[in-house]
């Protein structure tokens, strides 16, 4: 991806002194205004390009990767203080994108950044998330 920035930082340069050429000449060449519709397609085409390879980025890490910076076990041991609650909700900000109710049939699908979404159902007495049950009292929370 470096590469490709060099590669539009150098046509940007291109393209600012054939519009200097272009706007000092009161009769312009052809060729200059060919070569600058030429450079700003090369222009918005390796912009697009750059914006794909940073999607590809985004998209191949992990969501653990984002929060490793924070202790998650810690959370646990401290959950009455707001200023733990306030950071889980940030992380939690940080990688969802959305979240959608289907109320008729008790489930929830999380979507997320960059990855796949995971679909979560609501059962009496826990959940489950795939074909993974998981028994929850939620009584006691």
């Amino acid at each position: 991806m470096d590469t490709l920035k060099c590669q539009l930082a150098e046509i940007k340069k291109k393209e600012v002194k054939l519009a200097k050429l272009i706007t000092d000449d009161d009769n312009p060449s052809e060729n200059l205004l060919r070569n600058l519709k030429e450079l700003e397609v090369e222009d918005r085409r390796l912009s697009k390009q750059i914006s794909i390879e940073e999607a590809k980025i985004r998209s191949e890490t992990p969501i653990l990767n984002m929060v490793n910076d924070y202790n998650l076990k810690q959370m646990d041991k401290d959950w009455e203080q707001e200023d733990r609650r306030l950071k889980l909700r940030e992380i939690i900000r940080s990688i969802t994108d959305k979240v959608v109710c289907d109320c008729v049939n008790k489930t929830y699908t999380v979507y997320f950044k960059g990855c796949e979404p995971i679909e979560v159902k609501l059962l009496k007495g826990g959940f489950e998330i795939g074909k993974t049950k998981i028994d929850y009292d939620f009584q006691s929370c």
